[in-house]
């Protein structure tokens, strides 16, 4: 079974549906039984359903904000310990 920190790591391309089937399987099953993951999820979903019902939809504009909360999120993630989901890092395996 995948940890945190694999499934993290590949989350954007999970939820784009971009992945293998076997990987993306692999993925499901870890945040079926991971609550640490669920509010990770749950943001980048959110982010893309507000990106998606976007009046600029353009793949290059789509690019462009994700490209901004990206890097905003490696800048905050940055100045973070160990990745302390509580502190809005990405989740650790324990």
């Amino acid at each position: 079974m995948l940890d945190c920190h694999a499934v993290t790591r590949e989350l954007w391309d999970y939820l784009e549906g971009e992945i293998e089937h076997e990987r993306a399987e692999s993925i499901r099953g870890h945040l079926a039984l991971c609550e640490l993951c669920m509010p990770y999820v749950q943001f980048h979903r959110a982010y893309l359903d507000v990106a998606a019902a976007s009046p600029a939809r353009s793949p290059e504009a789509v690019g462009q904000l994700r490209s901004r909360v990206l890097a905003a999120l490696a800048d905050i993630g940055g100045r973070m310990v160990d990745g302390d989901p509580s502190d809005g890092g990405e989740p650790s395996d324990g």
